[in-house]
């Protein structure tokens, strides 16, 4: 009951963060073998990204997570975000999507926290990925704290995002 309370809390929490920066939130998305609690998204003009940046963060509840499931996860919750965009240009004339895929657990294995802490994900093509787990038992997110090569330039602002939105 706790940890239900502990969810809904923290996705209330989120949602109106979210909200409030210009996100349109879509609860219960179902997408290939998997249903998203929650999809939020925005689309705007941004310089900084060279053009639209198409942002989505994408929650889902899991009773437990291991490494192999958090990249899964995080996988699909990409290739949904690059298959639901708005813009209609090709990824990367003038456009880039960033995915936030938020695995929300009550309590994690010390080595799970630790691949989202040290593992970069995979690079892509005018799109970005930062798997995000919040615990929310020990009230603490895990990301990536490193900064990859490839988008260097972004990984601050990523992280900053991430603590600002998706804070417990």
């Amino acid at each position: 009951m706790q940890e239900h309370y502990a969810v809904t809390n923290y996705m209330s929490t989120a949602t109106q963060r979210l909200k409030a920066d210009g996100f349109k939130i879509t609860e219960n998305v179902t997408y290939k073998n998997q249903t998203f609690r929650c999809v939020a998204k925005r689309t705007r003009w941004q310089l900084e990204y060279g053009g639209f940046a198409e942002f989505f963060f994408i929650f889902v509840e899991f009773s437990d997570i291991s490494r192999n499931s958090l990249w899964e996860f995080s996988a699909e919750a990409l290739d949904y975000a690059k298959k639901f965009r708005s813009i209609p240009l090709p990824r990367g004339l003038f456009e880039s999507v960033i995915c936030f895929p938020v695995a929300i657990v009550y309590n994690i294995d010390s080595a799970v926290a630790e691949a989202a802490r040290s593992e970069a994900p995979p690079k892509h093509w005018a799109a970005h990925e930062m798997p995000v787990i919040c615990d929310l038992k020990a009230k603490r997110l895990y990301y990536l704290e490193k900064t990859p090569y490839w988008g260097s330039l972004y990984w601050d602002r990523f992280r900053e995002i991430v603590r600002t939105v998706l804070s417990p």
